[in-house]
């Protein structure tokens, strides 16, 4: 009788193994399902010129798991973008578009002049924006490493 017990013992482990593998796969997030509804959400974004993506909503962020930090990138992103645009270069083709004869180009020359000075910062508010945009993942990248070392400040406090 101990042998048939011995047996199922032997067998009954790699049973129960397997079977806790199984279970520890299907509790973890989905990668691939997260990143095919990252492409989802950005399909469905109108690809019009001068348009904010949408916020995304709770059960959004939580089907994208990691990749809703990525949307909030593209988000902001966009934001600062549509705002830069809006000081400069929405003002001068107003400018411009108010010069019908050539008379025009003398009386709009000053607001052509400051509109065109707004353009010269708006490449760089551009570059900050892509900056921004490109660091804030290796800042995210680099405060989560940060929080599995042990504070540093205590070191190095002078001993009395």
């Amino acid at each position: 009788m101990t042998i048939t017990m011995g047996w199922r013992a032997r067998w009954l482990l790699p049973v129960l193994a397997l079977g806790m593998v199984f279970q520890l796969a299907a509790c973890g997030d989905s990668e691939a399902d997260q990143r095919k509804a990252f492409m989802t959400v950005l399909q469905s974004v109108p690809s019009q010129s001068g348009s904010v993506p949408p916020a995304l909503s709770y059960d959004q962020k939580k089907r994208l798991g990691p990749f809703a930090n990525d949307y909030a990138i593209l988000t902001t992103f966009s934001q600062q973008l549509q705002q830069s645009m809006a000081v400069s270069l929405k003002p001068l083709l107003a400018h411009v578009s108010q010069i019908r004869v050539p008379q025009d180009y003398l009386t709009q020359r000053d607001g052509v002049r400051s509109a065109v000075g707004a353009i010269n910062l708006l490449g760089q508010q551009v570059q900050a924006a892509r900056y921004n945009a490109l660091i804030t993942p290796l800042a995210t990248q680099q405060r989560d490493l940060m929080n599995g070392l042990p504070p540093l400040l205590p070191l190095l406090k002078p001993s009395l």
